[in-house]
């Protein structure tokens, strides 16, 4: 690594270093399960080296095949608990800038799922092929039957590098957000408009010197199934 002159922007063979920001979300997509296809769409404002990660959530997921996407990987998940599973996907591909409209993701016919949800997020400025620092486990709540909230749980990051950007994603079967930690921005949260309420959730919080701060202290929602992940995500240069 080439650093510039001190007081100066940190830059590498010249490029200056770009942390990583959130640009955009879209509107959630959701159909009940006997479709066997989501219809996603791209968000306005994509442009060319930006990070398009798809967040889906399933009702009743119960081990059945999640949904798929050729060329499409699973970053993390399915995550469950209860009735309540997320899975976040990538394509370890940098977007071109021409993507428009909707991308299908399709599960086998028969699976068991209630309903399936889908939000894609847009990030900027992300290392394509080194992106994850430090992902957290995750927490996973649910007091299904319970009239109220359950117990709280947390996720807690430690990061070893600069400029840093945390993200948690979560999901919750009852709709609704699942909480923004105090000193993190809320990004994205929807509930959707089709079959019972499920709501898929984003919260960010930039780290710009390493070090370990609070991911947030979350509960299951309306006595129902929660599920939170946590990551870090690398800047770039360019």
């Amino acid at each position: 690594m080439i650093f510039s002159a001190a007081g100066a922007a940190e830059t590498c063979a010249g490029l200056p270093f770009l942390a990583p920001i959130w640009v955009a979300s879209s509107t959630i997509a959701a159909v009940l399960s006997n479709t066997g296809t989501i219809s996603i769409a791209y968000p306005a404002g994509i442009q060319a080296g930006d990070t398009m990660l798809v967040q889906m959530g399933v009702r009743n997921y119960a081990g059945s095949d999640p949904p798929t996407r050729s060329g499409w990987f699973a970053d993390f998940g399915p995550q469950t608990q209860g009735n309540a599973s997320q899975t976040l996907y990538g394509t370890g591909a940098a977007a071109t800038g021409s993507e428009s409209g909707t991308i299908a993701f399709t599960w086998s016919t028969g699976a068991s799922h209630n309903m399936v949800c889908g939000i894609m997020h847009i990030f900027r400025y992300c290392a394509q092929n080194d992106m994850i620092h430090n992902g957290q486990a995750g927490v996973i709540l649910d007091t299904t039957g319970s009239s109220s909230s359950g117990a709280a749980a947390g996720l807690s990051f430690t990061t070893t590098v600069e400029n840093i950007l945390l993200a948690v994603f979560g999901a919750t079967n009852s709709g609704g957000a699942v909480g923004t930690p105090s000193g993190w921005t809320s990004r994205d949260s929807q509930t959707t408009a089709v079959g019972s309420d499920f709501g898929l959730n984003l919260v960010t919080k930039a780290m710009a010197a390493p070090g370990s701060i609070s991911g947030g202290s979350y509960a299951d929602q309306g006595g129902d199934a929660t599920v939170v992940r946590g990551f870090g995500i690398h800047g770039r240069y360019g």
